[in-house]
């Protein structure tokens, strides 16, 4: 099975749907909580601190939480 068939099928469309909830949900929190995203559907969410001493250490907290993160 490829990675194409098992993203239409019915439990990779269900996948695929969750994953866009979830990325709403997080995005949405994040900027209750004040931080600066980018709206959309895609999985992976930048978020700008414009602070590089506060970037580092969230990138560290979330490491440590097993998130991966980048900081830039």
């Amino acid at each position: 099975m490829t990675a194409q068939q098992i993203l239409d099928s019915e439990e990779g469309l269900a996948l695929l749907a969750q994953v866009r909830t979830l990325g709403t949900t997080l995005r949405t929190a994040l900027r209750a909580l004040g931080y600066e995203t980018i709206m959309g559907d895609a999985p992976i969410t930048p978020i700008f601190m414009r602070d590089t001493e506060k970037t580092a250490t969230l990138v560290e907290y979330l490491f440590a939480q097993n998130i991966l993160v980048t900081g830039l």
